[in-house]
């Protein structure tokens, strides 16, 4: 065939549909996903480094590990196929830098965020200290006594409770806690709040606003500040809303061996759980709060908790401050309310650290929960004191973990 007569062929030539996804299609989905990838990882580092110092960063800081680092696997090997599949080179120099990427941010969440190397290293025999068990039940309707038993086999030296259900859960929760500090003779009573008696020591048991305290220490004093109007103490348990709180508690704790002589001061948080604000403001307006505390406290008698004025003028300092912060760990607003203060898991936990697990009845959206990891149940230790065990139970009901604190001064 002459010469002119071959390159006349090939400009009739029309490559065939799947010549046509290979040559055109194929490389530009190898180059897009590979880029997608690189700005989901891009995004989620930026979340990890910024956290919530600005609203905008504070929803790429709750964007879920595994989510992000999941997908741009994906995106990685899909990249791939594809281009191994394309007649045209695409996303040629992006591959290796997602591969760089997910390598590095695979490593720092198993090392870095879980900690998985205290598997290995945790030690077996350390000494205990004091343990706090604090779970926020949210509402969730418990009635029977096998679950605190359950949870009262992990030995808490003081138990705080978040939103239990005003009624018959609390009469409930308290009789199974009697056993904490039972009362000699066992006919004796104590008044925890207006309308609920345990047979327990007096002074040992507490229920202010939405909080349960249960503790076989005696409780000396307690005191509350919140984001919203209180009335009175003995109605605040009825009032609805999302309106955060903190309560502080303070313990005598002489007769532990491994405590000092001062009492131990703990803050209860329960802040509000609005996902569209940011949580930085939210942090401040608890603070403007303390700064606001007039200085109302309640401390026991024989038979009930009366109300009287403190001579302190500001919240004491607290050795430990737990609860439901509704802000994830390591945010860089939880130094507006604890300044200086560490977290307890970063100390001497290990996992996922998935202490708010919400449910849903789509079957579609379940899955991608199950792989979020939102760790907004924290323990925080001030200075100079140490968390010796940190550790998330999951009960039989209710989307929050029960945490598990050891920790000692």
């Amino acid at each position: 065939m002459p010469k002119s007569a071959k390159h006349e062929s090939a400009r009739d030539f029309k490559p065939g549909p799947i010549g046509w996804v290979r040559r055109r299609v194929l490389p530009l989905l190898a180059r897009g996903s590979a880029l997608l990838g690189v700005l989901i990882l891009a995004g989620w580092i930026t979340g990890r480094v910024l956290t919530d110092q600005h609203h905008w960063s504070q929803y790429l800081w709750w964007v879920p590990p595994i989510w992000a680092i999941g997908i741009a696997w994906a995106l990685l090997v899909f990249s791939w196929v594809c281009s191994k599949l394309a007649r045209r080179l695409g996303g040629l120099f992006l591959r290796p830098l997602l591969l760089f990427l997910s390598l590095g941010c695979s490593v720092y969440l198993v090392f870095g965020v879980w900690h998985m190397q205290r598997i290995i290293s945790i030690e077996g025999n350390r000494p205990t200290g004091i343990r706090v068990l604090n779970w926020n039940i949210a509402g969730t309707k418990i009635q029977e006594n096998g679950l605190w038993t359950q949870l009262l086999k992990h030995q808490p030296d003081i138990v705080l409770l978040a939103n239990p259900r005003w009624g018959q859960d609390q009469r409930t929760i308290l009789q199974s806690l009697a056993p904490l500090a039972p009362s000699e003779p066992e006919s004796e009573t104590f008044i925890a709040s207006h309308g609920f008696r345990v047979q327990g020591l007096p002074g040992h048991f507490n229920i202010t606003h939405r909080a349960l305290i249960a503790s076989r220490f005696p409780i000396l004093k307690v005191g509350l500040v919140s984001d919203g109007a209180i009335l009175n103490r003995e109605k605040t348990a009825r009032r609805s809303g999302d309106h955060g709180w903190i309560i502080f508690a303070q313990f005598d704790t002489r007769d532990d061996p491994t405590q000092t002589l001062d009492p131990l001061t703990v803050w209860f948080v329960d802040l509000p759980s609005e996902p569209s604000k940011w949580r930085a403001e939210q942090m401040q307006r608890m603070h403007n709060a303390l700064d606001e505390w007039g200085g109302e406290i309640w401390v026991p008698n024989e038979q009930r908790w009366v109300s009287t004025q403190s001579e302190m003028k500001t919240f004491p300092e607290p050795d430990l401050i737990i609860g439901d912060f509704n802000n994830l760990r390591g945010s860089d607003s939880l130094d507006i309310l604890a300044p200086g203060y560490s977290d307890a898991f970063s100390q001497s936990g290990y996992g996922r650290g998935r202490s708010w697990v919400p449910g849903s009845t789509n079957r579609w959206a379940r899955q991608p929960i199950k792989l979020a990891d939102w760790h907004i149940d924290l323990a925080l230790t001030a200075p100079g004191v140490e968390a010796t065990r940190y550790e998330l139970i999951k009960p039989d009901r209710g989307p929050h973990r029960v945490q598990v604190v050891d920790f000692k001064r």
